[in-house]
C-alpha cells in the first residue's frame, strides 16, 4: 500500500482512466452526500463504490490501492484485534454485527484516490448534512412530528446518530468558510438548521462535541497565523446563525438539555448513582478485573453486565433501570473497549485514536485539511464518550472520513502549469 506512486499519480491515474474515475468519483459523491441522511442508503451505495474500487485495482495495480499508510496501518490491526476478539466473545451474533460495520474504513482508501477534488468531497459531505439538518427541523417545527421516546431522525432512524454528522458539521463549514476553501458566506446559513436539529435531536454528547472542536481549532488556526481569522462580516453572520437555531429550536428544548445536563451531573457525584450510564459505566470498571488483559472479547458487554452482582442492586427500585442494566453495550466507545477488549484493546484503541491526531495537528499547516481533520476528530472523540460509536458504520465513516481530510497534503500533488488544480487553492469558488 502506497501512500501516494509518486508526485501527481493521483492526476495521472485520473488523466489515462478517465471513464473509470469519473464513476469512481461519482460513487463516492453520492455515499458522501447520503451519510448524514440515511445510513442503510449510504451503505447500500457504499457496496458499489467497494466494488468498483476493486475492479480499478485490478487494472490499474500500479496505481491502486493508495492510502496514508500512518493512519491505515494502526486501523488494520484495530480491525484485526476485533475480528479476533470473537475467538472469545459469549456473543458471536453482537460481536458480528461490530465487525461489519468495520468495513467502512475503506472509505480511506477508496477516497484516497479523489483526493485531489478534496474540496468537491468535503462540499457533498456538507450539503447531505445540511439537507438532513433541514428536514429534520422542518418536519419537526412545522409538522409537528412527535418525538415518542426515541426521537425523530428526519430522513433517517436514530437522532444520535445524525447529531454526530451534525456536530462534525458545524466546525467544518466554519474553518471552510473562515480559511476561504468556502466562500460564499451563504453557508453560514447552513448553521441554523445544523445547529437546530443538533438541540431537537437532544444530543448532549453533540453539544459537548461542538464546543470541544470550537475551542481547539479556532484558537489553534489564529495562534498559528493561519488566513482563518473571520471578519466582522462573518462573525455577525455565524452569530446571528446560532442564535437563530436556538430561537427555532426554542426554549423548552433548552430546558429539557439543561435538565439532563443537571440530572447527570448530580447522578455523578452520587455514591450511588441513577442515571443509567453511569451505572453501565462503573459496571465496566468493576468487571474488567476479571479478564484484565483481553477482555470479555467483542460483544461480551452483555456477559460483563450480567454477571455484575452490583449493578443488579443498584439498578433495584426502578422497572426502567432493572430492565436496561444488562444491555449489549454501555453507551461508551472506550468504557465498551475497556470491558471487551481489555488492556490490549485499550492500548490499540488509543494509539490508534492518537496517531490520527497527531497527523491532524502536524498537517495543521496545510490549507486548511488539518483543521478540518482535527475538528472531525474532535468531535467524534468526544462524541464516542456517550456511545458506541466504533460500532456503527454510519458514525465511524465521520471518523475514517476526518483521518483522510487530516492526513492529505495538497502540496504532494503535482501542480500543472495549466491551472487545472482548481482544489488546491484555498481561495477558489465553492
Amino acid at each position: 500500500m502506497t501512500s501516494f506512486t509518486g508526485p501527481g499519480s493521483l492526476g495521472e491515474l485520473a488523466g489515462k482512466d478517465r471513464f473509470g474515475d469519473r464513476i469512481h468519483f461519482a460513487l463516492a459523491i453520492a455515499v458522501l452526500v447520503t451519510l448524514p441522511v440515511n445510513g442503510k442508503l449510504a451503505g447500500t451505495i457504499m457496496f458499489g463504490l467497494v466494488g468498483w474500487g476493486v475492479f480499478r485495482m485490478l487494472f490499474w495495480r500500479a496505481y491502486l490501492p493508495s492510502a496514508p499508510r500512518a493512519v491505515m496501518i494502526p486501523a488494520l490491526v484495530w480491525v484485526g484485534f476485533l475480528a479476533l476478539s470473537l475467538a472469545w466473545s459469549s456473543d458471536l451474533r453482537t460481536g458480528w454485527h461490530q465487525v461489519r460495520a468495520q468495513m467502512w474504513l475503506a472509505l480511506i482508501p477508496l477516497l484516497w484516490p479523489l483526493m485531489d477534488r478534496w474540496r468537491s468531497l468535503l462540499v457533498a459531505v456538507l450539503a447531505g448534512t445540511v439537507l438532513q439538518a433541514t428536514f429534520h427541523t422542518i418536519a419537526m417545527l412545522l409538522v409537528g412530528i412527535d418525538l415518542g421516546t426515541w426521537g425523530f431522525a428526519g430522513l433517517d432512524t436514530h437522532p444520535r446518530r445524525i447529531a454526530l454528522w451534525y456536530a462534525a458539521g458545524v466546525p467544518w463549514i466554519i474553518v471552510a468558510v473562515f480559511s476561504g476553501v468556502l466562500r460564499n458566506r451563504l453557508w453560514l446559513a447552513g448553521l441554523v438548521p445544523i445547529c437546530t436539529a443538533i438541540l431537537l435531536s437532544e444530543s448532549r454528547a453533540a453539544v459537548l462535541a461542538v464546543g470541544a472542536s470550537l475551542l481547539v481549532v479556532i484558537p489553534l488556526s489564529i495562534l498559528r497565523g493561519r488566513r482563518i481569522v473571520p471578519t466582522t462580516p462573518t462573525i455577525v453572520l455565524a452569530s446571528l446563525a446560532l442564535a437563530g437555531s436556538v430561537g427555532i429550536a426554542g426554549i423548552g428544548t433548552m430546558d429539557l438539555i439543561e435538565d439532563n445536563v443537571a440530572e447527570a451531573v448530580e447522578s455523578f457525584e452520587e455514591k450511588a448513582p441513577t442515571n443509567i450510564r453511569l451505572l453501565w459505566w462503573r459496571s465496566c470498571v468493576r468487571q474488567w478485573p476479571n479478564h484484565p488483559v483481553l477482555g470479555y472479547g467483542l460483544g461480551g458487554t452483555a456477559r460483563a453486565l450480567e454477571t455484575d452482582s452490583v449493578l443488579h442492586e443498584e439498578a433495584r427500585g426502578d422497572d426502567r433501570r432493572e430492565e436496561l442494566a444488562v444491555f449489549n453495550q454501555p453507551h461508551s466507545a472506550y468504557f465498551q473497549t475497556l470491558v471487551e477488549g481489555g488492556v490490549v484493546g485499550v492500548m490499540i484503541f488509543g494509539t490508534l485514536l492518537g496517531t490520527m491526531i497527531l497527523i491532524a495537528y502536524r498537517n495543521k499547516e496545510a490549507p486548511p485539511l488539518g483543521l478540518l481533520g482535527l475538528s472531525g476528530l474532535i468531535c467524534w472523540i468526544v462524541a464516542s464518550a456517550f456511545d458506541q460509536w466504533q460500532s456503527q458504520g454510519q458514525t465511524l465513516a465521520v471518523l475514517w472520513f476526518s483521518a483522510t481530510l487530516a492526513a492529505f497534503r495538497p502540496s504532494w500533488l503535482k501542480v500543472e502549469d495549466d491551472g487545472d488544480s482548481r482544489d488546491l487553492a484555498p481561495d477558489s469558488e465553492s
